[in-house]
């Protein structure tokens, strides 16, 4: 690692960026095939906000920079790519809540009629490059695959933008520029049992049980120690003081409404108030809350 003041200057940078966006205020389709429901519904409510180095939020950086390249090289082949970049499409069900923006969608002529093919693009070390190449995305990459059947169902609900039965899944390994393309089918029942997940998070009053027996769950082949909430959800940290985690905000998914029921007003789940009160599922020993972001 370079000892260059410069470059922690330049991870700074990016840290400060990342401080000042505005936390995502709808449950992200990206995430829908996260194993952990708990996690989920911890994310959407503000209760706990990742924090990355600037290393990493450079590295997440080169992902998006891959989605404009394979862009240029689809449209390279003469395919029409719609939606794309900063004019990318947001779909989303539930009014708003349930919520995401794909890659582009792509045509086979410039006009862009009838229906189209959803691109979703991505990035994966040569490990994960190759399991996927072995594998397929189903089996190899199944929160990629849930992100597409999400945004697959949410296209045929839409008015604004072309259906898409079909998505073209691009991952490009980063250690040596392999390309992996797969052409994965809409299938409507797993769109119904993702907007039936989707809805049961959304519509949580508590945290959803947790899918681990203990934080290193060896036996389960997991290890909470690396999620984003592990600290609120089993080392007893107090949550975010928002209004996602008080016992008066109110969510009607299907009017896409939140409320504060003290002051029956308009709210989110990011904000907060002097009338915060706790819910009682939260609550925990000797808790300490955090500075607000």
């Amino acid at each position: 690692m370079s000892k260059h003041p410069l470059v922690a200057r330049i991870y700074a940078a990016y840290e400060a960026a990342e401080a000042a966006e505005a936390p995502r205020a709808y449950l992200g389709a990206s995430s829908i095939g996260e194993e952990c429901e708990r996690k989920l519904w911890y994310r959407f409510r503000g209760l706990e906000r990742a924090e990355f180095p600037g290393r990493i939020l450079r590295l997440f950086e080169h992902g998006h920079m891959e989605e404009a390249r394979v862009v240029a090289n689809l449209r390279a082949t003469g395919l029409a790519v719609y939606h794309a970049g900063e004019k990318q499409a947001r779909l989303s069900a539930f009014s708003g809540l349930f919520a995401g923006h794909p890659d582009g969608v792509v045509f086979e002529d410039e006009f862009g009629e009838g229906d189209g093919v959803l691109l979703e693009v991505k990035t994966a070390n040569k490990r994960r490059w190759e399991e996927l190449q072995k594998k397929g995305v189903q089996k190899a990459r199944p929160l990629h695959y849930a992100q597409m059947q999400a945004y697959m169902g949410m296209l045929q609900a839409s008015d604004e933008y072309p259906s898409a039965f079909t998505a073209l899944y691009v991952c490009v390994c980063k250690n040596d520029e392999r390309m992996y393309a797969e052409e994965v089918e809409f299938i409507p029942q797993v769109f119904e049992d993702i907007g039936q997940r989707a809805r049961r998070i959304l519509e949580a009053e508590e945290p959803p049980e947790r899918v681990a027996a203990s934080p290193s769950d060896t036996a389960g082949n997991r290890n909470c120690t690396y999620c984003d909430s592990c600290r609120v959800c089993w080392e007893g940290h107090a949550p975010a003081r928002v209004c996602g985690g008080c016992a008066n905000f109110q969510i009607d998914v299907d009017a896409g409404t939140r409320t504060c029921m003290l002051s029956d007003t308009p709210t989110e789940q990011h904000s907060s108030c002097d009338e915060f009160e706790l819910l009682d599922a939260l609550s925990g020993p000797a808790l300490e809350w955090p500075v607000m972001f």
